[in-house]
């Protein structure tokens, strides 16, 4: 049995978040044990785990308490971690060198950021590279952040595994009538409404400012957005007075959201991967994402892509969808079975435990 610890800054509704959740899931087909360390974090943001029965370790309930690295340190020793896995910058800039000091576990990073060095700032390079030298192995959630590391934070391409983000297609699968009809009530959305969603963190890079300017262009479709977000303020006071338009802030329960929808779009300007439109591909719904690099690769050939920010070409897939059912079912099921070929949680997390024990494998008992 190969015992893993998943680091990751905090366990707030996101991406990263997500993926942990699923990677740490109990699977019996695999040889490995996953617990968490939330470096901080409230009670409340574990509960989901918890639910899944994975063993969860808050550290701290403020960023960077003093005892937050000696709790760390303890949790290690006691409990004989094979592989410590890290996830987002505060865990892998500061938490992993640390414990490249102290423990001789060995050490996966999973780099979640895009690819894009205007949104991976040209500052982090440094601090990346150093911190890289400090992992054992990456993960890329990309073949575009799998370059990126590469060309610009200087790691070797053999040190680097593509592994794309999955989700569970037990869970997030074709949305019945009933299920449709019971998210809406939970949301407070009209029964009769053509609903077109998105999901995602409230910040410049998501690019939700786009479909409240659509929403300007088509008053008689609902348009909703969950998440939270340095933006949310400024997406507001914009927002403000448009009745079909609406922020529905932090949901946990982003099979609900989906299934209240009608379309899916993804707006952004920078994705590492977007593991919401494989969450939104899963359900069948139809899709109108930004044509940027890890985007394209997710949909393939499925769905709708547009140029990043083009307004009336979002309008217009939208009204094709609305206007033309056989079109909408046709490219949610193309969509649904290119997630269940080549993103499949099972499939990624087999990937990721055959990875673990090639570390394992390499780098003997210990890791210097």
């Amino acid at each position: 049995m190969i015992r893993v610890l998943h680091v990751i800054d905090n366990l707030r509704a996101g991406g990263a978040q997500s993926l942990v959740l699923d990677l740490a899931s109990h699977d019996p087909e695999l040889d490995v044990y996953c617990e968490v360390a939330a470096l901080h974090g409230t009670s409340s943001d574990t509960e989901r785990f918890e639910r899944r029965g994975i063993k969860v370790w808050k550290l701290s309930s403020q960023k960077w308490s003093p005892r937050l690295l000696t709790r760390l340190l303890g949790l290690i020793r006691t409990n004989n971690y094979d592989i410590l896995h890290f996830h987002l910058r505060g865990a892998n800039w500061i938490i992993k060198p640390l414990c490249a000091l102290f423990s001789k576990s060995r050490r996966v990073e999973h780099d979640h950021y895009a690819p894009d060095l205007a949104f991976r700032k040209v500052w982090s390079i440094l601090p990346s590279a150093i911190t890289h030298l400090c992992s054992n192995h990456i993960v890329a959630v990309s073949q575009a952040v799998a370059d990126a590391l590469n060309k610009w934070e200087f790691v070797a391409a053999d040190k680097i595994t593509v592994i794309p983000n999955g989700v569970d297609t037990g869970r997030f699968s074709p949305i019945r009538a009933e299920h449709r009809k019971l998210a809406r009530s939970a949301l407070g959305i009209d029964q009769k409404s053509f609903v077109v969603g998105s999901l995602g963190r409230l910040e410049r890079e998501k690019n939700f400012r786009v479909l409240i300017h659509i929403a300007d262009l088509m008053p008689d479709i609902k348009f909703v957005v969950a998440g939270e977000g340095s933006e949310r303020d400024a997406l507001s006071f914009e927002a403000e007075g448009k009745s079909n338009f609406q922020l529905l802030g932090e949901i946990s329960d982003r099979e609900n959201f989906l299934a209240a929808l009608d379309v899916f779009v993804l707006p952004s300007i920078f994705e590492s991967f977007g593991i919401v439109i494989v969450e939104a591909m899963a359900c069948g719904l139809p899709i109108i994402a930004s044509r940027i690099s890890a985007v394209s690769t997710i949909l393939g050939d499925t769905n709708v892509l547009v140029d990043v920010g083009d307004e009336m070409a979002i309008r217009d897939a939208i009204q094709i969808f609305r206007s033309d059912l056989e079109t909408a079912v046709t490219n949610g099921k193309l969509g649904r079975e290119r997630v269940c070929e080549y993103f499949d949680i099972a499939k990624v997390r087999a990937e990721v435990a055959a990875l673990y024990k090639t570390i394992r494998e390499k780098y003997g008992p210990e890791s210097a």
